[in-house]
């Protein structure tokens, strides 16, 4: 048959034989045993023969399963206990990256059913010491992007060398799995005609099954007689269920390569078909030689070699969740192993004092009953027993016949039996997750017995814990690879923190913003349980302490205790409390006004005393601009003064040189009111000093006075030849200032500018 795979990836079938051989030399046996401690969990203690015994016998085969009860309280610490998973980046890591990652975590958790799978892995855990769980993308384009499922113990086997709590370090990893042909066919369809010739023609042989998965013969022979062939067993043996099993190797090799650091720290499997690692390099990032893990997936069915794939992880995809381990040959076992003595001999001890009290003692004569022994002891048994004597053997001298039922449990036997079902709490380590702490039966006594179980199974709970961890990291590291478009991450609201929305691998004209593939983190637990009962008591806890607090802090505090309730609408009840204590009281109002007045009125005053300043500059400036004004206008008013007193002194002097007689009056009048002459004296010349002044030369040396339109100015003045009106129309239209000869200065030139 010609070998169409790359061999260069996977294994070849020498390959799977040698790793055959490999799983044929390890410990015998110990899977049976597992598989018998799991069947007694499960209650199937008897087998068939053991039960027709105790019938025999007169003894009902009793079961008080105690284990279960044990192995059911242990896994309710680790439920109990449940921490939420978290993200530790690299400090240079932004928030908004790591707050974006660790929704979508929590997303692919709730979707993926992981927490059922890793419980289920727990069961196992603490039961037989072993349970497998893989996380996978999901193979249903309608269904969830990953999923967790849980894989029993007999379907994987693992390289021995390296311990399970070191299952990395292993070099291979062999899981065994039945499926139907179809679905082996949509998976590998260029085997078809393979897939079929193997079901078809296949050797059936035990090749394919070394240990564990068979019948333990744990069966009560009546109604569960189908137990005694298992899945493995069955679906081999009959082709008529169209299952075939798969053969699903993992190999590890490891090869030299070159590895990029980056200044942040980051270590980066050196890619020579990425142009920015050869850039990197180039600005001088250090590139060194490392050994570099590589895992091959390859799948055979019988010897057909269906396909081989390289694995992008460098660790193996099953994560195994173990309690306790040999110490000679790291062997897993569980808490059961421990507890199968003390439950057999509860179970013994439960059967015969059942028994006992069932049972009946016969004191006869030989020949009193007409009857076999042994028909007699069956008939004897029965509460509505009819039995006839013999009445010949009853009349001989000292017959008798007597029936007892005189058994009574002693104190002993009820103390033994107490003690076993103690005993049993005490090896797994569950009394106080049960009974609570020192017997109370309170919430508070509760959480404090599932602390102190914790503590006592401290090792299984940070053996799960890690466990789950990994699950999760392997969860992560298929988000981180898948994430490489630019897409909007919201973010739930959770305790108080609203709904928000972060764009991750966001393209930027500097690079991307919130890049997904830069981020280095892991997966870490919080450091506080998040368990919905877990919640309830630290609100139980909350609400007292809050009862001893002043009004105020209870306030604030009920936010936090609503939020905790669970209920369904306790965010946004939790919300409202907020605003609501964010409101304020009426006293708080009286306040806020007082200070808002007392703010405003320093505000005003601050105002005023600014506009009192600038008042204050202004008048200043207006005081000066003041003293200019008036300094001026007092110039203005006294040359208008010099101009009215010129002009007066012309009319004056016009008149005295017509009429000169009245020079001699004139002087009389303004000695008498008091005017005093600048010059010489006086004011007015004498008569005849006017006589030398030629006729008309007064008319001719005043120039004609110019219009003037200036209410401040007097009328012009009539010339001295020319006479004014005599009649009153004419005083009339001398009354107007643009009319007839006595039209005003402002239409008859320009005065002269005074200097």
């Amino acid at each position: 048959m010609t070998e169409r795979n790359n061999y260069n990836i996977g294994i070849s079938l020498e390959g799977l034989k040698h790793i055959l051989n490999a799983r044929d030399s390890q410990p015998k046996h110990w899977r049976l045993i597992r598989d018998r401690e799991a069947d007694a969990k499960d209650g199937n203690w008897f087998n068939s023969q053991q039960i027709a015994y105790l019938k025999s016998k007169g003894i009902a085969p009793a079961m008080d399963n105690l284990i279960r009860q044990a192995v059911r309280d242990a896994g309710s610490v680790a439920e109990e206990n449940r921490k939420d998973a978290k993200l530790v980046a690299q400090p240079s890591a932004e928030q908004d990256t790591v707050d974006a990652l660790s929704e979508k975590l929590f997303a692919a958790e709730e979707e993926s059913k992981t927490d059922r799978a890793c419980l289920k892995a727990h069961e196992a855990q603490i039961g037989v010491g072993l349970g497998w769980v893989e996380p996978q993308r999901g193979s249903d384009v309608f269904g969830p992007k990953y999923v967790s499922r849980y894989i029993s113990r007999n379907e994987i086997w693992w390289d021995m060398h390296a311990p399970i709590h070191d299952i990395q370090s292993a070099m291979w990893m062999l899981r065994q799995k039945w499926a139907h042909k179809d679905a082996i066919i949509a998976q590998f369809p260029k085997r078809k005609e393979e897939i079929e010739a193997a079901v078809k023609y296949g050797n059936k042989g035990d090749r394919w099954h070394s240990e564990g998965g068979e019948s333990t013969g744990l069966t009560t022979g009546q109604f569960d007689s189908y137990r005694e062939w298992t899945t493995e067993e069955h679906n081999w043996m009959d082709r008529d269920s169209n299952m075939v099993c798969i053969q699903e190797v993992i190999t590890k090799r490891v090869e030299m390569g070159l590895v990029l650091r980056t200044p942040d720290g980051r270590i980066i499997e050196f890619d020579k078909q990425n142009p920015g690692h050869f850039a990197a390099a180039g600005s001088g990032q250090k590139i060194e030689k490392a050994p570099l893990i590589r895992l091959d997936q390859t799948f055979f069915l019988g010897p057909v070699r269906l396909g081989a794939r390289r694995l992008k992880s460098r660790n193996f995809p099953y994560i195994p969740f173990y309690y306790f381990t040999e110490d000679l040959t790291e062997i897993p076992y569980g808490m059961v192993k421990a507890l199968m003595d003390l439950q057999a001999e509860h179970i013994s001890r439960l059967s015969n004092y059942i028994w006992g009290l069932g049972s009946v003692v016969t004191i006869r004569t030989k020949g009193a009953v007409d009857m076999p022994d042994e028909i007699f002891r069956q008939v004897v048994s029965r509460r509505d027993a009819d039995i006839v004597l013999n009445a010949e053997a009853m009349a001989r001298p000292g017959a008798k016949f007597e029936i007892l039922r005189d058994y009574e449990l002693n104190q002993q036997q009820y103390q033994r039996t107490g003690d076993l079902r103690e005993s049993i709490k005490d090896a797994a380590g569950t009394r106080d997750a049960k009974d609570g702490s020192n017997g109370q039966s309170d919430i508070e006594g509760k959480r404090q017995g599932y602390e102190m179980a914790s503590k006592s199974i401290s090792g299984l709970t940070a053996q799960y814990e890690e466990s789950r961890m990994a699950v999760l990291g392997a969860i992560l590291e298929m988000i981180i690879v898948d994430s490489q478009e630019t897409e909007d991450v919201h973010i739930r609201a959770k305790l108080l923190r609203k709904t928000r929305v972060v764009t991750i691998n966001q393209e930027n004209p500097e690079g991307k913003t919130n890049d997904v593939q830069l981020i280095q983190a892991q997966v870490g637990l919080e450091d506080v349980p998040s368990s919905p009962d877990r919640n309830r008591q630290e609100m139980v806890s909350l609400s007292e302490l809050g009862k001893s607090l002043p009004e105020k802090y209870q306030v604030a505090l009920a936010p936090y205790i609503v939020s905790l309730s669970g209920g369904q609408f306790s965010q946004d009840l939790a919300e409202k409390f907020l605003n609501l204590e964010q409101q304020v009281t009426p006293e708080q109002i009286d306040q806020q006004i007082k200070e808002a007045v007392e703010a405003a009125l320093i505000e005003e005053r601050t105002k005023l005393k600014a506009r009192e300043l600038d008042i204050k500059e202004l008048t200043a400036t207006a005081l000066v601009d003041d003293t200019e004004a008036a300094t001026a206008l007092k110039r203005v008013e006294a040359a208008l003064k010099r101009v009215e007193t010129i002009y007066s002194g012309t009319q004056a002097a016009m008149g005295v040189a017509q009429v000169p007689e009245i020079a001699p009056i004139t002087q009389e009048i303004v000695d008498s009111a008091g005017f005093e002459d600048q010059n010489k004296a006086p004011v007015f010349s004498q008569p005849g000093l006017l006589d030398k002044i030629p006729v008309g030369s007064i008319d001719s040396a005043i120039p004609e006075a110019n219009q003037n339109t200036s209410p401040m100015f007097p009328p012009n003045p009539q010339p001295p030849n020319r006479a004014g009106p005599t009649t009153p129309n004419a005083i009339l239209q001398a009354e107007q200032s643009d009319v007839g000869a006595l039209s005003g200065i402002e239409k008859q030139g320009n005065q002269q500018e005074i200097e």
